[in-house]
């Protein structure tokens, strides 16, 4: 196996290894984009680095080989931009552009995620010559950067890239994930590898294009789909992002026009766009993600979308495939073919020693690739590097070209005819603009490469050999060749043939290119195909002094007039004459070369004026509200002084209705204004001379409403009526349909739904009367009972029915209350009152209790009830935590059976104190609870009055009532207690307790006594004998804690109470609980 010998010309980066400030010129802000258009941005890649990098074989370069989008792309050459292959030496080649993120204020980390991609296309077919991808961080290389010694072969860190690329003849897309610390740089290399040692290989090389640098944050969306129709574009795409931003780019153009900030509610939807009414060419689209306020996704690209209307084209030229009307031929055309000059059409030879091959459809790779034969340029603003980027491929003004053969040699030849129908009364002269693109070896007229033209009859036959037949070769002297390098190239020059003789046959159109016949040189051509009419124009307009008129492009031209024929007064195509000359002028236009090959066209001199003019009418249409315009606009001209109109049409037209909401450039126009009508301003501008001069008309029209109609009907019949809809004879309930259409073509749709009433049944009415009044039915006063009828008719269709009314009469119910005091305790929900029916007793009643405004101040409402034959009390409802008193309701009886009066009863009651406010302690104590527990109450101290089983106890008018003093315990006796508010000096009781028997307080220690003495002097020392570690505590009577203590064997002295009175000594150890009560006197 043979040892190849690597020279490596390892590129050094010439640049500082420092960290970059804010002032850095390789800053980037994200999303960062590079696709190798902007120069300044170009500036700050570093390309072939490095002392020895000039020194490759292989160079990157920035050119329009290839590209994805724009015109540029980064790629790898060996013969100096030439072409996209790689050289048999094997090198290393570095690009690279340092970059640095700035650190934003409002980020608290020092490191970011970045999505890194771009496209790439080339390599070999093994990982033998890749494209090697690194991003770098400074840190990690910058000593071997640093480094001027020459390196033989790549440095450990560049030995494992982060990705190798290879293998592919279209464009793909890499994308990687990286991590970048802001404020610090980093690299994004590039690295060809060219391992070939085969000197006979050249295969496609390495090219870069569209680098986006964005948020790892904000992914870009997926799935973009354009699509044309006719002059629309329809864009979708989806992604989960609620805002985006979507961005197109005009033909020719490289600025992008934007539709920022679209907003799409649901994430999951397929979002979408229509652009309508664009002009024709090529189209590239693009569009982002917006995630939170500000950051943004790289762009999701579609390029080359195509908008083309073959209706507007005279011969549709680029519909190469798929064409009746079209054939694309491939051959040879060698030294060893036919002698040149001799057709054989058995053969598909013709002159010049061609063979073709048949083939139906184009061999076409794109517009870029060398090996396409017959392809379409629709990139405006593209230029042909062969031609030193001097010769556009598509001329100005026009929407496309083909491109007939390529820059491969090995003696190709390749044909295209169209077919085409001739009609004087659209066109009756063929344009061809052409430019032609040739290798020029020298080898004389037979054997260099050529471009030809020739225009055959239906029959097949070449027109003329001196006016159907035109030849393009390096050796015509008679066309002025440019050169660059080894080619020459004719600009961009139109040709027009005259077929008016030809009307209404088919004649074929048949380009032809071919190579050099020894296979080292080549040749190709670019065309256009247009028509034109055989008349001279005016092209000027207004009130001008001179009026300038032009002959058809693509000819040679000779002006003369109509005073002397013989004399020639211009060779060019336009001519300016007096606005005033009324004289006939003439042009004999020749084919270009080719004299005796043209014809003869006159004119007289007049002034034009555009003059728009259309009218309006209403035409809905299918349920369209359409208004129909037509354009009755045409040019004017001045006969004595005075505006005429002529037949020349008006050559633009620009509509505009309500202030650009709608606009077009139609001859004619149909607008759907929407269904509701409304007013519209229709305005109309005409246009000559290259709208040199306009006219204008505006117009106010007011649309009518139109509308699909549906009525809904909805009718009731009595039993014996009859009902018509339509044709029928409604005679059963039912849903009836009849449909039809409108003067305007939307649906008209009638439901009908009927229903017959039958005949009413009798009514009985039950009702009672009192023995005082009378009954009101149906504007009749009844004053006694018994039954009546009573006809009527019914108020929806007026029916007739019967209603049968029973009256009673009723004797007024009275009731009483069988005693007026009542008493409740705070707590209670309600207070039952018991009554009596004196007369007129039925069940059930209604009734009400009312309260005065000084009861509803402490919380009383007014409520409503109903008694039954169960129910014997009246209820008064007593509000939660009523304020204890005297107070008044009144309960008014309503009869709901008779309707009769109302019955009013008056009621007084005492709400009492809770007998919760009194807690009875052990079995001898009752302790009233303080204004803390008791509701809020203060009392006046003296003013307690006890009593035991309702009897007054005398002289205890103290806060708790102690039944120690009698000699006494609880027993089943029942005790309350009148007091005195502070508040108000309100006097009221508290509801009864009626305590069991408890344990004794003074038993409760048991029989070890734990403390020496219970009667004690304010403040004296307790001594704690035998109740080691615990605690103790002191209550009042009433529950309330005073002290807590924690007592041991060291520290078991604890003082008494300062003021005098009856406590709780409460002792709690680990296993006991014990109670004392003590006296301080």
């Amino acid at each position: 196996m043979r040892k190849s010998i690597f020279k490596i010309f390892l590129l050094l980066f010439v640049f500082s290894t420092q960290l970059y400030s804010q002032s850095s010129p390789y800053e980037i802000s994200l999303p960062y984009s590079c696709g190798f258009e902007d120069s300044l941005e170009n500036q700050k890649w570093v390309i072939n680095a490095g002392s020895e990098g000039p020194l490759c074989t292989d160079q990157w370069m920035i050119g329009n080989l290839d590209y994805v989008e724009g015109y540029n792309s980064l790629y790898i050459s060996c013969d100096t931009g030439k072409t996209m292959t790689y050289g048999a030496k094997a090198n290393y080649v570095m690009a690279y552009r340092p970059i640095v993120i700035p650190k934003p204020d409002s980020v608290t980390t020092e490191r970011c995620r970045v999505n890194v991609s771009f496209e790439w296309k080339g390599g070999s077919a093994r990982d033998v010559s890749v494209l090697n991808y690194y991003m770098v961080p400074d840190y990690a290389i910058k000593d071997y950067l640093n480094s001027n010694s020459k390196k033989s072969a790549l440095p450990s860190v560049l030995k494992n890239p982060k990705k190798k690329l290879y293998g592919s003849s279209s464009w793909q897309e890499y994308s990687s994930a990286e991590g970048i610390t802001y404020d610090n740089t980093f690299y994004l290399v590039f690295i060809w590898q060219n391992s070939n040692g085969n000197d006979s290989l050249a295969e496609l090389s390495m090219c870069i294009d569209d680098i986006q640098i964005s948020s790892g944050n904000c992914p870009k969306p997926t799935s973009l789909s354009v699509q044309a129709v006719d002059d629309s574009l329809v864009i979708t795409w989806d992604g989960s992002h609620q805002k985006y931003d979507l961005e197109y780019r005009l033909p020719g153009l490289k600025t992008w026009r934007q539709m920022h900030g679209l907003v799409y509610e649901d994430y999951s939807e397929k979002k979408e766009v229509v652009l309508t009414d664009l002009p024709e060419g090529v189209y590239d689209v693009r569009v982002r993600g917006i995630c939170g306020e500000s950051e943004k996704s790289a762009w999701l690209t579609q390029t080359d979308i195509i908008v083309f209307s073959p209706d507007k084209h005279c011969i549709n030229y680029v519909k190469l495939d798929n064409n009746p009307d079209v054939t694309c031929l491939i051959g040879e055309c060698g030294l060893g073919l036919p002698t040149p000059w001799e057709p054989n059409d058995q053969l598909f030879v013709t002159g010049l020693g061609i063979d073709y091959g048949f083939n139906a459809n184009s061999i076409n790779y794109g517009h870029k690739d060398m090996y396409s034969r017959h392809t379409v340029n629709w990139k405006q603003g593209e230029y042909d590097p062969r031609t030193g980027n001097q010769l556009r491929t598509i001329p100005e003004g026009s929407l496309a070209s083909v491109r007939l053969g390529n820059w491969d040699i090995n003696a190709e030849a390749e044909a295209i005819r169209y077919r085409y129908l001739v009609d004087t009364m659209q066109a009756k002269i063929i344009l061809m603009k052409y430019a032609v693109v040739l290798e020029a070896p020298g080898h004389g007229l037979e054997n260099d490469p050529y471009f030809r033209l020739r225009l055959k009859d239906e029959n097949g036959n070449t027109i003329s050999t001196t006016c159907g037949d035109f030849e393009f070769s390096p050796m015509n002297t008679t066309i002025d060749w440019n050169v660059y390098e080894a080619y020459v190239w004719k600009d961009w020059t139109t040709i027009g043939m005259n077929i008016a003789k030809y009307h209404g046959q088919v004649i074929e159109i048949e380009l032809i290119t071919r190579d050099c016949r020894q296979t080292g040189h080549a040749g190709y051509a670019y065309f256009t195909l247009d028509c034109a009419d055989a008349v001279i124009k005016n092209s000027s307009c207004g009130d001008e002094d001179f009026i300038t008129i032009e002959a058809p492009e693509g000819f040679e031209y000779s002006w003369t007039k109509q005073e002397d024929r013989s004399k020639v007064i211009s060779t060019d195509r336009t001519l300016s004459v007096p606005a005033n000359d009324t004289t006939t002028y003439y042009c004999k236009v020749d084919y270009i070369g080719m004299k005796g090959c043209g014809f003869e066209l006159s004119t007289l001199v007049q002034p034009r004026i555009p003059f728009a003019d259309f009218d309006v009418k209403w035409e809905p249409q299918g349920c369209q509200n359409r208004v129909v315009l037509t354009n009755k606009s045409c040019v004017h001209t001045k006969v004595d002084g005075k505006e005429v109109a002529t037949s020349e049409p008006c050559e633009t037209y620009y509509w505009n209705i309500n202030n650009g909401k709608y606009e077009s450039q139609e001859k004619d126009l149909v607008y759907v204004a929407p269904n509701e009508g409304g007013e519209i301003f229709i305005t109309l501008v005409s246009g000559i001379a290259n709208d040199k001069c306009l006219g204008d008309k505006i117009v106010k029209f007011t649309v009518p409403p139109i509308y699909d109609k549906v009525d809904s009907l909805y009718k009731k019949k009595c039993e014996a009526d009859i009902e018509y809809f339509g044709d029928q004879l409604i005679l059963k309930d039912g849903i009836y349909v009849d449909e039809d259409t409108t003067w305007c073509g939307c649906d008209s749709l009638t439901v009908l739904d009927v229903k017959f009433l039958p005949a009413p049944e009798d009514t009985y009415v039950y009702d009672t009367i009192c023995s005082d009044y009378g009954y009101v039915f149906n504007g009749q006063i009844y004053a006694e009972g018994g039954e009546y009828d009573i006809w009527l008719k019914t108020e929806e269709l007026g029916c007739d029915s019967l209603v049968i009314l029973n009256l009673t009469k009723m004797t007024p119910m009275a009731a009483t209350i069988r005693s007026e005091y009542r008493s409740v305790c705070a707590d209670d929900e309600r207070l039952y009152v018991d009554y009596d029916i004196v007369s007129g007793k039925r069940e059930p009643f209604e009734y009400s209790v009312l309260f005065d405004a000084f009861a509803k101040q402490y919380g009383f409402e007014d409520a409503d009830f109903k008694i039954d034959e169960t129910d014997k009390y009246f209820e008064i409802p007593i509000p939660a935590d009523c304020r204890p008193n005297t107070y008044t309701a009144t309960i008014v009886v309503r009869d709901s059976v008779a309707y009769c009066d109302e019955i009013t009863l008056p009621v007084q009651f005492d709400v009492y104190y809770s007998s919760d406010i009194l807690q009875p302690k052990f079995d001898n104590l009752i302790a009233v609870l303080n204004s803390d527990s008791n509701g809020g109450y203060s009392f006046v101290e003296g003013a307690y009055k006890w009593y035991k089983n309702d009897s007054l106890l005398v002289g205890m008018n103290d806060s708790y009532l102690y039944l120690d003093e009698f000699g006494e315990i609880f027993g089943g006796d029942c005790y309350y207690m009148e007091v005195t508010r502070v508040d108000d000096g309100v006097e009221m009781r508290t509801c009864a307790i009626c305590p069991d028997v408890y344990v004794a307080i003074d038993d409760i220690e048991g029989v070890e006594n734990m403390i020496s003495a219970t009667v004690l002097s304010a403040g004296q020392p307790i001594l704690l004998e035998n109740a080691g570690i615990g605690d103790v505590n002191i209550y009042t009577l009433t529950g309330q804690l005073l002290h807590s203590y924690r007592i041991d064997l060291d520290n078991n002295q604890i003082p008494a109470p300062t003021v005098g009175g009856l406590y709780i000594l409460q002792i709690k150890t680990e296993d006991r609980n014990i109670t004392y009560k003590i006296w301080v006197k």
